[in-house]
C-alpha cells in the first residue's frame, strides 16, 4: 500500500530527524521500550531492524518531526501526546533537544504530565535514569 503525500513526507522527516539525531549525539535506539511479544516472532539482523523501524515511526518522534519543522528557529517546541512516553521517545527528545539546540516541551494530556527538554535533559523525575549517554 503506497502512503499519500503528506503521510510520505512526515514518514521522510522523522526518519530525517532520527538520523540526525543519531548522528550529533549518543542516541540510540532503546529496544526496551518495545513489549516483549513484539520481538518475539523475528529473529537475528530481522529482528533488530523491526525494532528500529517500529520506535523511529511512534506517534511522538512523528509529532516531533512535524513540531520541529513548523516552529520558527530559536522557538520552543512544543509537543502534545494522548498516552504516556515510552522510555525510547523520552531519550529521543532529550537527544532532539541537544542536537536541535532548541527546548522542546511534551505534554502527556491524558496524565498531565509535562516534559521541558533542553540541552539534553528533562525536569521529570525520569532524568536521573533516562538519558544514560547525555
Amino acid at each position: 500500500m503506497a502512503l499519500t503525500p503528506p503521510t510520505q513526507a512526515l514518514a521522510e522527516s522523522c526518519e530525517a530527524m532520527v538520523a540526525n539525531v543519531r548522528s550529533k549525539t549518543g542516541y540510540d535506539f532503546d529496544t526496551a521500550a518495545l513489549p516483549f511479544a513484539f520481538l518475539v516472532d523475528a529473529d537475528g539482523a530481522d529482528r533488530a531492524e523491526r525494532a528500529r523501524h517500529s520506535l523511529t515511526y511512534h506517534a511522538e518522534k512523528k509529532a516531533l518531526s512535524a513540531a520541529l519543522r513548523a516552529t520558527p528557529s530559536g522557538e520552543t517546541v512544543a509537543v502534545a501526546v494522548n498516552i504516556a512516553m515510552c522510555d525510547d521517545c523520552h531519550n529521543m527528545f532529550a537527544f532532539a533537544s541537544k542536537a536541535y539546540g532548541r527546548t522542546i516541551t511534551c505534554t502527556e494530556t491524558q496524565s498531565k504530565r509535562k516534559h521541558a527538554f533542553a540541552r539534553g535533559s528533562c525536569n521529570c523525575p525520569r532524568r536521573l535514569t533516562c538519558c544514560k549517554k547525555c
